[in-house]
């Protein structure tokens, strides 16, 4: 587990850094554009892990956003449009581990204050803390 983690955060991190890059120099759509829809697939596979792994890079994302000195628009465009609806569509998933993830993931990007007052952040976290599964219901209330 802590390797996969390991992992993803490399990934966001770098999907983060790719972004920017290629909106510094005015090129969109590029190699950010191959790996977000890689990441975005991976949402969307039968197996849970590689829904987990999803949501862990959406929230190191998140974290990534958070902190930089700029967030860049493309990299909002990219959260809105590409991130979000995949996570408001695993706020149901079948998986808990997958729903804990969830919750981890719309917390960091709603700590960004772009997303702070965002739909899909705030509706998610309310259904997820009226979860079934004890851990989930316990993660979106912290």
């Amino acid at each position: 587990a802590n390797v996969r983690r390991a992992a993803a955060s490399s990934v966001g991190k770098l999907i983060v850094r790719v972004v920017l890059a290629e909106e510094q120099e005015k090129k969109k759509g590029g190699a950010s554009k191959k790996y977000v829809d890689q990441l975005v697939a991976m949402a969307k596979e039968k197996a849970w892990m590689e829904r987990q792994v999803f949501v862990t890079v959406c929230e190191v994302i998140g974290e990534e956003c958070k902190v930089a000195t700029s967030v860049s628009k493309e990299m909002d465009r990219v959260m809105e449009a590409e991130l979000l609806p995949r996570l408001k569509e695993l706020v149901k998933d079948r998986v808990p581990n997958v729903r804990g993830g969830v919750v981890l993931a719309l917390k960091s990007i709603g700590r960004n204050k772009n997303f702070a007052k965002n739909e899909v952040v705030k509706q998610g976290l309310e259904v997820l803390r009226q979860d079934k599964d004890r851990e989930v219901k316990s993660l979106s209330t912290e």
